[in-house]
């Protein structure tokens, strides 16, 4: 939860909360081995499942260093279990509900833009505007300035700005500008787990279980 806090205020986690969770998850898990409660063979499909997704994503430069070290961490710390098929890979199902959330980002940037009447330059194709308008925003330089952690200025002209986050570009000089709104993905894992951790207790879970 601090982690996702931390990404949320400065889209920046300190590598010590990773190091303070896993050491106060480590005896639990090592208490949950001992009590031959986990299934070691779900357990490691989860970890390998989530390490090829994570090696992926790095690749193609689609989340940041700290989003995989969340997912790495979150599969550790989530051991699966045969309770019901939303259980038997938990990172799978986090993700996925972080996903949902993200929708929400998604949508305010819709309306922000078309609040604020954002336009594009001549020639923009029909598919960059739509893109640009649910993952970027037309800021001014002084919102830049005051939550520059959490804008990337790019060109809605130029594809790459969908993969590329290149945080050392100067200040654009003009009042206006299109900028990519860096998602707290930590932050929607964060929340993500807490909502599988309410779930997985609930009548929700015992739903699916009985289908």
């Amino acid at each position: 939860m601090l982690a996702g806090f931390t990404d949320y205020q400065s889209r920046e986690v300190d590598d010590k909360v990773w190091i303070i969770g896993s050491l106060i998850i480590a005896p639990l898990l090592l208490l949950e081995f001992l009590s031959e409660t986990i299934q070691l063979v779900l357990y490691a499909v989860s970890i390998i499942t989530i390490l090829l997704v994570a090696i992926l994503a790095l690749k193609f430069k689609l989340v940041g260093e700290a989003d995989i070290i969340a997912l790495i961490f979150i599969s550790f710390a989530e051991p699966p279990s045969l309770r019901n098929i939303l259980t038997l890979v938990p990172p799978a199902t986090i993700v996925i509900l972080a996903g949902i959330l993200s929708m929400g980002y998604i949508a305010y940037n819709v309306y922000y833009n078309w609040r604020n009447r954002a336009t594009f330059p001549e020639r923009t194709p029909l598919y960059l505007k739509i893109i640009a308008y649910m993952t970027m925003r037309m800021i001014t330089s002084r919102e830049y300035e005051e939550k520059r952690y959490m804008y990337t200025p790019a060109n809605p002209l130029d594809p790459s700005f969908i993969t590329k986050m290149n945080q050392s570009m100067e200040t654009p000089t003009t009042e206006k500008f299109w900028a990519v709104v860096l998602l707290p993905y930590v932050t929607l894992l964060a929340i993500a787990f807490l909502i599988y951790i309410v779930l997985y207790y609930s009548y929700t879970f015992t739903f699916f279980s009985k289908g």
